[in-house]
């Protein structure tokens, strides 16, 4: 289930970045240049590296609110220490 979910991730910020991408370059190429031409080149290569890092980064987002849902030691972005959840909140059952 965690592969089809990465790809599905992979495949809609690629979608959506490729689209965007090659939007901008056709912009830029009408304003700057006065041709109506796209950079393909440079669109498919942001939208696999926008891909693969965006859905990276969800994968390990949802890996870590499930294990901080299960009060596992997280280890926090910001400081690099591990901590428990404490936060008696978020802590019910079934809330994660």
């Amino acid at each position: 289930m965690k592969i089809k979910k990465l790809l599905v991730d992979f495949v809609s910020v690629f979608a959506v970045s490729l689209i965007v991408c090659a939007s901008v370059t056709l912009l830029w190429n009408l304003i700057v240049h006065g041709a109506s031409t796209i950079d393909w080149e440079a669109s498919f290569r942001f939208a696999i590296l926008f891909g693969i890092i965006l859905s990276w980064m969800e994968t390990r987002r949802s890996k870590e609110k499930h294990q901080s849902c299960a009060g596992i030691p997280v280890k926090s972005e910001a400081s690099g220490l591990s901590f428990y959840e404490a936060d008696p909140v978020n802590s019910r059952p079934g809330f994660c």
